[in-house]
């Protein structure tokens, strides 16, 4: 197990570097300077003092040198100074992000969890039953409404309608303005968990062991909970780690509607600014998470399901 980790976490290195690399390439292919005012609407900068600004970044400097700075400086923990907000570094930016994104994205994601699981045992056990249907609405609904229809209705009905709650997330310190922000990133992943679940619950109950275990006497709930959940659960297990990644790194729409104070927002307005530090650090961020959030998914595989543990020993024995 200590080697399989080694060997997984060595593989994370090459992984960014090619994900650093891509983002690179892509953004410097983009015409223009991100300190040209021109691009914004602007009046053009003389040409003489574009040049100086960008000397002063290292702008002026060959792509690879560019690419390389950039490297060495991260290996350091120092991820450059945003081009956006000028007085201030990429590092502090995101020590006051991050940890928004992140607990908008946890409490979203422990919702989802919390309620598509139950929901989709519920209506995988209870076959075209009343709550069957009203389960497979729901995870239709929320798999097809986008996160911003969500954020929208979700403000209408709670905060002009009935307004029981803020519109907003500026005062993120207040646990009310964390209520409409956390359903409406939830809801997508809830019913992807819940549909996952049903699926893999149906799909077990026709299994030979399923009928094996009923001819032997035991009870419908052992069946379930003991022999079927196990094996039911590894698709859920395969996108949770994807869909943790990818909310708990900041949503853009959810945190830009609601004025959540996190990284998603800061990281359209670098997009629009050309931004070059802060994109490359979200990108380095958002790739690191998600690879991490892979392993932890193979080694919760090898604990719900045996045959995975005996087929890696197998190829570390080979």
């Amino acid at each position: 197990m200590t080697y399989y980790l080694l060997k997984r976490l060595v593989a994370i290195i090459p992984t960014l570097l090619a994900m650093t690399l891509i983002t690179f390439l892509v953004m410097h292919a983009i015409p223009g300077s991100p300190f040209d005012p021109a691009i914004f609407g602007g009046n053009d900068l003389p040409p003489e003092v574009l040049a100086n600004i960008e000397a002063k970044y290292g702008l002026d400097r060959p792509l690879p040198e560019q690419y390389l700075r950039f490297i060495g400086g991260m290996l350091v923990g120092d991820f450059g100074t945003s081009y956006a907000f000028k007085s201030r570094s990429v590092s502090e930016l995101l020590r006051d992000t991050f940890p928004v994104s992140l607990q908008l994205g946890t409490m979203a994601f422990t919702l989802a969890l919390g309620l598509g699981i139950p929901l989709g045992i519920l209506a995988g056990a209870r076959r075209g039953s009343l709550l069957d249907r009203a389960v497979t609405l729901l995870t239709t609904s929320g798999i097809a409404l986008p996160s911003f229809v969500v954020s929208v209705l979700l403000i209408l009905v709670f905060s002009l309608v009935l307004r029981l709650l803020p519109a907003t997330s500026v005062r993120w310190e207040q646990p009310q303005t964390w209520i409409l922000p956390t359903l409406a990133l939830a809801l997508g992943p809830l019913a992807i968990f819940a549909r996952y679940t049903r699926a893999g619950i149906l799909d077990e109950l026709s299994g030979d062991y399923v009928r094996t275990a009923r001819a032997k006497g035991l009870h419908e709930r052992v069946v379930l909970y003991r022999h079927v959940l196990k094996s039911a659960l590894l698709p859920v297990v395969t996108v949770a780690g994807p869909i943790f990644a990818a909310i708990a790194t900041g949503s853009f729409l959810v945190e830009t509607i609601f004025a959540v104070p996190g990284m998603g927002r800061f990281f359209v307005s670098s997009i629009f600014a050309k931004d070059y530090p802060v994109i490359m650090t979200l990108v380095v961020l958002y790739g690191a998470a998600l690879v991490l959030s892979n392993l932890v998914v193979d080694l919760l595989y090898g604990a719900l399901d045996p045959r995975t543990r005996a087929a890696a020993r197998l190829l570390h024995r080979s």
